[in-house]
């Protein structure tokens, strides 16, 4: 009786260890989160299933709820609009056309992943999801070895799925494959597991790859312990920078990356940027990435940043030197290069605009009806008030 007792526990062990957490985004005067809700209440009836609930407001002035809903359309390329809900990788949108058939496939998604632990997508205001399934593929092109026919099959079953392919015919790449015997490649590996490419093993490497397509997995432990540096410096609260911001964090999964993030309204982090601007020669934007001797700063560029990442997969890289200059130096370097001319020009520029001209006339225009005694003291107002501004502007209070 002992022993069918124990056998039991150890039956039902993993259920119970088993946990799985949801995000749920909602808005007031929505009929159809109104008809979510009893679905929402049951999910979180179930033992292992725990759904964070979230309410945004589509505001001018977005909440914190808002701005988690947008990083996280960025990342799963979902709609930025509720109801909807995030599993692992995958997300749910619901609407009148598709609501049934919605909550099937997430109950049929919690089939999936009973024996996973699954974090909540936000942790610490941080996405934590989407994680991809990391796939390996080692083959030898000398010996006309073709992985094309697993590649297509991996991404055409796979949403989310980065694989990297090393090609063993480049001396470069023969340290990672030690163990493997020359014979053995094309090789694919999933996690720890391992599977010889053939036309009988195909389908069954797609099927393992398949059982992480919600919840993910890493590279093998061996694959990526050598980090990539990366500095990258923001604006915070600008829309460009955040896109930026949440593929890099998204590329933190997929690449052993070591991402030193820098927001440039504090003092010592703009004075830092401008010491490897200098450095590298270029002029400072809303958003800098350096890595080795690159630099990028657009969302355009987001491609030729991961090819440049991929380039140093196999040694690592470390974190760019500066020369020793101080960002205050170099500032007083930048401000000797501007003349009394070319400051006098863009003083011209600036004054000469619509906003000045439409201040002006409703200031004249309020002066106009303003009494006699009030014209001085408002005036002055007014000119310390520019002053003001532009001051703090220019030291870089605002």
């Amino acid at each position: 009786m002992k022993k069918f007792i124990f056998l039991l526990i150890l039956l039902f062990l993993p259920f119970a260890s088993a946990e799985v957490h949801m995000a749920y985004f909602y808005t007031d005067n929505c009929e159809t989160c109104e008809k979510l809700q009893p679905f929402i209440d049951e999910l979180n009836n179930i033992s292992y299933v725990i759904v964070h609930s979230y309410k945004v407001t589509f505001s001018t002035h977005p909440t914190y709820n808002d701005k988690i809903l947008r990083n996280l359309s960025y990342s799963y390329n979902s709609p930025y609009d509720v109801p909807i809900l995030f599993l692992g990788n995958k997300w749910f949108y619901f609407n009148e056309s598709n609501f049934e058939m919605e909550k099937k496939k997430v109950n049929e998604s919690l089939q999936r992943v009973m024996e996973f632990y699954i974090d909540n997508p936000i942790r610490h205001g941080k996405l934590v999801y989407p994680k991809p399934v990391c796939i390996l593929v080692i083959f030898n092109s000398s010996r006309n070895e073709s992985i094309e026919t697993v590649v297509k099959a991996l991404k055409e079953n796979i949403t989310f799925i980065k694989i990297n392919e090393v090609d063993i015919k480049y001396k470069e790449n023969r340290s990672m494959v030690k163990e493997l015997p020359y014979n053995t490649t094309p090789v694919v590996f999933i996690g720890e597991n391992r599977f010889y490419l053939n036309n009988a093993s195909l389908s069954y490497t797609v099927e393992e790859a398949e059982k992480y397509e919600i919840v993910g997995i890493d590279f093998p432990d061996e694959y990526g312990k050598k980090r990539i540096c990366i500095l990258f410096f923001y604006t915070a609260g600008c829309p460009p920078c955040e896109k930026i911001r949440a593929k890099t964090e998204y590329m933190e999964k997929i690449y052993p990356l070591d991402v030193k993030k820098y927001d440039i309204n504090k003092q010592k982090n703009r004075e830092l940027l401008l010491e490897y601007c200098a450095q590298y020669n270029v002029t400072p934007d809303s958003s800098n990435i350096f890595i080795g001797e690159k630099y990028f700063h657009s969302e355009d560029q987001l491609d030729e940043l991961e090819k440049e990442i991929r380039r140093w997969l196999n040694t690592g890289l470390d974190c760019p030197e500066l020369e020793g200059r101080s960002g205050v130096k170099i500032a007083e370097e930048l401000l000797k290069g501007y003349t009394i001319p070319m400051v006098t020009v863009y003083g011209l520029l600036d004054g000469i605009n619509p906003c000045a001209f439409a201040t002006l006339i409703f200031f004249i225009a309020y002066l106009e009806r303003a009494k006699r005694k009030a014209i001085l003291p408002v005036g002055i107002s007014f000119a310390v008030g520019v002053y003001i501004c532009y001051f703090l502007i220019g030291v870089g209070s605002s």
